[in-house]
């Protein structure tokens, strides 16, 4: 479900987009499995870009569908 959320988003405004390649691999891999292990890696900030990504992608789904 995360994951199908995420498709539909732009990549010219993710933060996600930003981090490195090892933790855009272990986001990548949160959204597929949702083990959480995989973000044991990322900084608090880090953590809140990400959470503010899947709200507002979660956002936009629902207004989309209206």
């Amino acid at each position: 479900m995360i994951r199908s959320l995420l498709e539909t988003t732009s990549t010219e405004l993710s933060h996600v987009a930003n981090l490195s390649l090892e933790k855009r691999e272990d986001d990548q891999a949160f959204l597929n499995d949702g083990e959480i292990h995989h973000l044991q890696i990322f900084s608090p900030e880090e953590m809140l870009l990400i959470l503010i990504e899947l709200v507002g992608t979660s956002y936009g789904c629902m207004i989309c569908n209206d």
